[in-house]
């Protein structure tokens, strides 16, 4: 695969963009400014923590536990104003989500997971199959702790609905400055990113279940799983290249 730089420029744009615009609303002490503040932090996360692991060279599992970290740090600190959820009837719903959703990719998904996926061929061990799988759940509860439940949450009583945008144009975006966006993502990549951040958002409001948006997202997300067992079950399949 393509080697990336550690560092790109929109990155850094972005991050100095969005520090001025947690200064220029600091002062007007709106829960807008923060955030905005812990947004930062996650372009910070993203922008440095790759370059940082390849200087000092730790695991792998803890450079994957940095690089999201921001994503849950709200939870900590912010404690949203969130109506009972109805986790019963938000699960139901983020099953039928997240196939709906499933099935309009329906095309893009089946090639993903055949044998015309190069990655298919790129085997790996039992533990990386258990990294990989940790940290595509991992990422997907980030996400939905940061975008769905800490953003829309915390921002729903005081700008309404107008958060539903916010949440999804930051979504689609941070995915954008991700150091791998060049190679994975096109712009109908960036068109799914909306339609699921949009209605994931929609279901975090109607249900306020948490727990209805992360299934939703990891069925989403399912295709990524079956490339990974296939690259594990691979491992003892002798691959053979014709040489012209």
């Amino acid at each position: 695969m393509q080697d990336q730089p550690y560092i790109y420029k929109k990155q850094l744009i972005a991050l100095c963009i969005f520090f001025s615009l947690f200064l220029a609303l600091y002062n007007l002490d709106t829960k807008l400014s923060i955030a905005i503040f812990f947004f930062c932090l996650v372009i910070i996360f993203i922008t440095f923590v790759p370059s940082m692991w390849k200087r000092i060279q730790y695991s792998m599992l803890l450079n994957t536990i940095i690089y999201y970290l921001p994503l849950f740090l709200p939870c900590f600190f912010i404690y949203p104003k969130i109506e009972t959820p109805d986790h019963l009837y938000g699960i139901a719903l983020g099953f039928l989500l997240g196939f709906l959703l499933l099935l309009s990719n329906y095309k893009h998904n089946r090639r993903y997971v055949s044998n015309e996926n190069y990655q298919i061929y790129r085997v790996i061990t039992l533990k990386q199959l258990i990294y990989n799988y940790f940290k595509n759940i991992y990422s997907v509860i980030g996400e939905e702790l940061f975008f769905r439940y800490f953003l829309i949450g915390y921002l729903f009583e005081e700008i309404g609905f107008s958060v539903v945008v916010l949440s999804t144009s930051l979504f689609v975006f941070i995915h954008y400055l991700n150091r791998w966006a060049n190679l994975h993502f096109n712009l109908r990549s960036y068109m799914y990113h909306a339609l699921v951040g949009l209605s994931l958002s929609v279901l975090f409001i109607y249900t306020r279940s948490i727990l209805g948006c992360i299934i939703a997202h990891l069925i989403f997300n399912s295709p990524h799983f079956v490339v990974i067992l296939k690259r594990y079950k691979n491992r003892k399949t002798k691959v053979l290249f014709d040489d012209y």
